[in-house]
C-alpha cells in the first residue's frame, strides 16, 4: 500500500502556500480605495442599513478562511485546484490594484458571490486577537515596567540604597565629552556607551557644519538671487503669475517669497535644533551633578558609620582584654594572699 503523504507537513508545500497566502493578503491592503469601497458594497447584506466603506477586511477574512477549510486537504487533485485559484485570485487583485477596471469588476463578481461567513471574522479569530491585544498590552506594561527609558533607568535608580550596594560605594566622575556629560562608574568603558557617545557627537558636527554651510554658501547665494529678480522687476516688470506667494492676498497685496527665505527658516531650524540639544545637555548635566553630589553624601555617611562601627568594636575588644587582665590580676592576687596565709600558720 503507496504511503501517504500529508502537505501541510512537507517543507515544499509550506513555503509555496505561506508564500501565496502572504501575497494575497498584501496585494488586498494595497486596493485602490474606489475599487475597495464598490467591493464592500458589493458584499454587505441587504439587512445592512449603509454599506461599509472598505472592502479590504471582507477580502481578508475571505482569503483566511479559504485557507482555514482547505488546509487539512490530502488530495493532489484538489490542493491542485486550490492553488490555481490562489493564483488566479492573486492576478486579480494585481490588476485591480493598478487599475484594471474588468479586475475590479471581477473582484464585484466574487465579493457579492461569496457567503456571508467567510467574508466575516471567525470567532477563533476574534478570540485569537482578542488574547493577543491582551498579552500585547500585558508585554508593554511589563517592557515599561523592567525596561524605563535610559536616563530615568539611570538617574532613576540612583543613588542606591546601603543593603543595595556591596562592599563600599564607588562614586561616579562627571564627564564632559565634548559637551555631552556622561558618568563614568568604571573602566574600561562600555561599548555601548562608547557608541551613544560617538552618535550623539557625530550628529553635533553635522549641524555645525550644515548651520556654517547654510550661512557662508547659501544665505549669500540666495541674497544674491533675489538681488537678480529685483534687477530684472525694475527693467522687464513684474515677474510671472506662477512666482510663489504668502498670505491670502492677490497680487502685490500678497508678499513674494524670495529665494533667501527658505534659507533663513532652514538656518533658523538647525539654530534650534542646536539649541534644543544644549538646553537638554545642561538640564542632564544638572541632573548627574546632583546626582554625584549625593552619591557623596551617602558615602561620607557610610563612611563614617564604617569609622563608628570600627571604633566600638576596638572598644570592645580593648574592654574585653582589661577584663581579661583584670580578671588575671585578681587571681594572681588571690593565689599570692593564699601562699602568705599558708606560711604565716
Amino acid at each position: 500500500m503507496p504511503r501517504v503523504y500529508v502537505p501541510k507537513k512537507l517543507g515544499l508545500h509550506r513555503e509555496a502556500s505561506i508564500a501565496l497566502y502572504r501575497a494575497l493578503l498584501t496585494q488586498t491592503s494595497l486596493l485602490p480605495p474606489t475599487a475597495a469601497a464598490a467591493a464592500a458594497a458589493a458584499a454587505a447584506s441587504t439587512t445592512s442599513p449603509e454599506p461599509p466603506t472598505d472592502a479590504r477586511p471582507a477580502l481578508t477574512n475571505l482569503i483566511r478562511n479559504r485557507y482555514r477549510a482547505n488546509r487539512h486537504l490530502v488530495s493532489p487533485r484538489l490542493n491542485k485546484l486550490a492553488f490555481l485559484a490562489g493564483y488566479a485570485a492573486l492576478d486579480t487583485l494585481d490588476a485591480a490594484v493598478a487599475g484594471d477596471a474588468a479586475a475590479t469588476a471581477r473582484l464585484l463578481d466574487i465579493a457579492g458571490r461569496a457567503p456571508r461567513s467567510l467574508t466575516a471574522e471567525s470567532p477563533t479569530a476574534k478570540q485569537a486577537r482578542a488574547r493577543r491585544l491582551v498579552v500585547d498590552a500585558k508585554k508593554q506594561a511589563d517592557a515599561a515596567r523592567k525596561f524605563p527609558p535610559r536616563e530615568d533607568a539611570l538617574l532613576g535608580s540612583r543613588p542606591r540604597p546601603a543593603r543595595d550596594v556591596k562592599g563600599r560605594r564607588h562614586i561616579p566622575h562627571m564627564v564632559n565629552a565634548n559637551g555631552v556629560p556622561f558618568l563614568r562608574f568604571k573602566r574600561p568603558q562600555p561599548e555601548n556607551l562608547t557608541r551613544l557617545l560617538r552618535s550623539k557627537m557625530e550628529s553635533k558636527f553635522k549641524r555645525v557644519e550644515r548651520e556654517q554651510e547654510l550661512e557662508g554658501y547659501w544665505v549669500p547665494l540666495a541674497e544674491g538671487e533675489d538681488g537678480w529678480d529685483e534687477v530684472l522687476k525694475r527693467c522687464c516688470g513684474p515677474l510671472p503669475a506662477t512666482r510663489w506667494k504668502q498670505g491670502e492676498g492677490e497680487g502685490e497685496a500678497a508678499r513674494e517669497t524670495k529665494w533667501v527665505d527658505v534659507y533663513k527658516q532652514a538656518l533658523w531650524d538647525v539654530r534650534r535644533a542646536v539649541k534644543e540639544t544644549e538646553r537638554g545637555n545642561r538640564e542632564l548635566a544638572r541632573k548627574m551633578t546632583d546626582l554625584v553630589g549625593r552619591e557623596q553624601v551617602l558615602a561620607d555617611k557610610e563612611r563614617w558609620d564604617r569609622v563608628v562601627v570600627k571604633e566600638k568594636r576596638r572598644a570592645e575588644r580593648r574592654a574585653a582584654w582589661l577584663a581579661r587582665e583584670s580578671a588575671d590580676a585578681d587571681g594572681h592576687r588571690e593565689d599570692a594572699l593564699s601562699h602568705v596565709a599558708k606560711l604565716t600558720s
